[in-house]
């Protein structure tokens, strides 16, 4: 349902502004944030939630009222572990507080909380376990504490996050559109902002090093991402296309200014996997000598890179490195290339001129290496080479476009 209310999001975010009509904001405004030994709470019905096992929980529940539209669950101590399914099938809780001191929430403790539409949770969050909010489809807000702590927690999947389910992220209060991921951040956990349809840019510090599995998955209306530092960015581990933000951001800037020209410095030894996927502004990428590895997808779906200059140093090519960039004219393979991966320039539909500058003809590790690329095509090759090109394997299929150069 949340997607086929895309078009809406806009909409929802400003609603989510208005203190008089989001009950999400009145109810944070009522009930504030609980100490560390109390979990604060409203009902859709006005009444007391269905008695808890306090064994789900690290301490022993001391008190359960309900006064004044507010339910209170008091502990004898601090509250770190929210256990699995502790407020499992628990449908009247329309909003909940937990206290800061929360550090782990359980396997389906809120699964089928059908009327949960806000939760606010804590910077001591670590963990998040197996489909801890399955089932809350009518979650609207969620209330973090700060994106340094958000990116740190371990969520077992996709439904073990709030926001998947959620149309906004609030932080001191106020819905967040452009999501800035502060400098010292270095890494950002798998599925940390998955689904998280509202925003429409993303700002990253230079300190990133690594982004986990399906981190932005989703982030359908996303047309920015920021970055403060190339060479840093061409070495972030990406651990699948979702975890660059850039797979629906598509446009990147480099402190403030559109990045359009890649030239990669020499202390640069790899581009890493997925690095620029479908980055929309990259027209055109120069690689040093020092560079050995352009990574998987690295520049797959760049759909308007006209040109690639891929240095001497480089020693290998990614599966599906270039896969899709349909504007490139004029890739230079260089004269140490030994492999080329998988698919690395299917479907370069206009990729017209080739040049491989390697006298030895560098291993295709499939028979769609060049697939659907441009008509009328060449690949010039060296001249003491140009039979051995045209008989070797899978080199062979593109015989007929294969031409001396000196």
């Amino acid at each position: 349902m949340k997607r086929l209310l895309i078009l809406l999001f806009a909409t929802v975010v400003a609603w989510g502004c208005q203190p008089s009509s989001s009950s999400e904001v009145s109810y944070r405004k009522t009930l504030g944030t609980p100490p560390d030994t109390e979990i604060w709470y409203t009902s859709n019905d006005g009444t007391m939630i269905t008695t808890l096992d306090e064994r789900l929980f690290n301490v022993n529940i001391t008190e359960h009222t309900y006064d004044n539209g507010v339910g209170v669950i008091r502990f004898d101590g601090a509250l770190t572990t929210i256990g699995d399914e502790a407020f499992y099938g628990c449908n009247r809780v329309d909003n909940i507080s937990l206290p800061r001191s929360v550090e782990s929430i359980g396997s389906r403790a809120f699964y089928d909380c059908n009327a949960l539409d806000c939760i606010s949770l804590g910077g001591a969050l670590r963990e998040c376990g197996d489909r801890a909010f399955e089932g809350s489809f009518n979650l609207t807000t969620v209330h973090i504490a700060d994106l340094a702590s958000w990116c740190k927690i371990a969520f077992d999947g996709e439904r073990s996050n709030p926001i998947y389910f959620a149309s906004l992220v609030c932080l001191d209060g106020k819905p967040v559109k452009s999501l800035s991921i502060p400098e010292g951040v270095t890494s950002i956990g798998k599925y940390a902002f998955c689904n998280l349809v509202a925003i429409t840019s993303v700002s990253l510090p230079a300190s990133l090093a690594s982004v986990g599995e399906g981190a932005f998955k989703d982030c359908l209306l996303l047309e920015r991402v920021t970055i403060s530092d190339a060479k840093r960015w061409c070495c972030v581990e990406f651990e699948d296309i979702y975890s660059n933000p850039l797979y629906y951001g598509g446009e990147l800037y480099l402190k403030g200014t559109k990045f359009t020209t890649l030239t990669v410095e020499n202390d640069v030894t790899e581009i890493g996997q997925y690095a620029f996927i479908n980055c929309t502004s990259l027209n055109t990428v120069n690689v040093s000598t020092s560079v050995k590895h352009i990574g998987e997808g690295a520049f797959s779906g760049c759909r308007f890179l006209t040109k690639a200059v891929l240095g001497i140093g480089v020693k290998s090519i990614g599966d599906e490195a270039f896969r899709n960039a349909t504007s490139m004219r004029q890739v230079i393979i260089g004269e140490f290339v030994s492999t080329i991966g998988e698919r690395a320039f299917m479907n370069c539909s206009s990729l017209q001129y080739i040049y491989c500058d390697n006298i030895t003809p560098p291993l295709l590790e499939d028979s769609y290496t060049f697939a659907y690329g441009a008509t009328l095509r060449r690949i010039y090759v060296p001249q003491e080479s140009l039979y051995e090109y045209k008989e070797s394997p899978m080199w062979e299929q593109y015989a007929d476009d294969i031409y001396p150069y000196e």
